[in-house]
């Protein structure tokens, strides 16, 4: 499932003046009520999902970007468009910045891993405010859909081969120290691998070594820090990518003090943490 194979133009509106976040909303339940999937849904069904899901905390990520979405019982199929909004709107976004581009999901109530996997790639493709900044910026539709194509082809290539069957796994181990770079991290695995992501609290050793006589003074002035491991089984045929997309994240890895993975070989791996 791609996200560039999934929107298609009639879904997708250009150069879209919104007064504010409902109106935006309004507009994504209209678009989004003219798929066939969404028939027997009115929009003011789907525009009470989706204010519920605003309700839980707003979809705008930051960077100009905002992804709606929400989960519907009995739903076939992936409903996914796009509104650009060139002037921009507010849309309670995390980082308090207008929204100029709307990334609507509508997804099937029984489908968490496929929306988990979706979110992370629709986060992953629009990172780069170059790309929020062209797409809000195209006059038509489907120079809206040909520009998501070409940026997102090449994250798409090298993630085709993310499947849900399970098969030869290695386990992740990333050890962080920065929260940012945490949540991150977090989505990252996530989304290869939402049923297998786990996350523990520790401390790292200088937390403990300072309090050791023979290394107390090397740790005197050590400032307490809360170190989280994250753990995931990850396909083997996604070891590189998976690598490849944390240090997107981190930088190179060698050159980290905040970060360290590990990544292993497993011998028996079975069940599933859900999401």
């Amino acid at each position: 499932m791609r996200l560039s194979d999934l929107v298609e133009t009639r879904y997708i509106e250009a150069g879209a003046v919104l007064s504010d976040k409902d109106a935006a909303l309004r507009r994504v339940a209209a678009l989004a009520c003219a798929h066939p999937a969404l028939a027997q849904v009115s929009e003011a069904e789907l525009l009470a999902a989706l204010r519920a899901r605003e309700d839980l905390a707003s979809t705008g990520v930051g960077g100009g970007l905002a992804i709606p979405h929400c989960r519907l019982r009995g739903l076939e199929q992936f409903v996914v468009g796009l509104v650009g909004v060139p002037d921009g709107v507010d849309f309670d976004a995390l980082d308090a910045v207008p929204v100029r581009l709307l990334v609507f999901i509508i997804a099937p109530e029984d489908a968490p891993n496929r929306h988990i996997r979706l979110l992370s790639e629709v986060s992953r493709v629009f990172s780069d405010a170059s790309v929020v900044a062209e797409l809000a910026g195209c006059a038509a539709p489907a120079g809206m859909q040909a520009a998501l194509v070409r940026r997102a082809a090449g994250d798409e290539a090298a993630g085709a081969e993310l499947v849900d069957e399970a098969g030869s796994r290695r386990l992740f181990l990333v050890y962080v120290r920065d929260d940012p770079l945490f949540d991150r991290i977090l989505q990252v695995l996530t989304g290869l691998s939402p049923g297998s992501v786990a996350v523990l609290e520790a401390k790292s050793a200088g937390e403990y070594l300072a309090r050791i006589p023979l290394f107390a003074g090397l740790w005197s002035d050590h400032t307490p820090s809360v170190c989280r491991l994250v753990t995931a089984l990850v396909d083997t045929g996604l070891t590189n990518e998976a690598i490849r997309r944390i240090e997107q994240v981190t930088g190179r890895l060698s050159a980290s003090s905040d970060v360290l993975l590990t990544v292993q070989d497993v011998f028996y791996s079975s069940g599933s943490l859900g999401t």
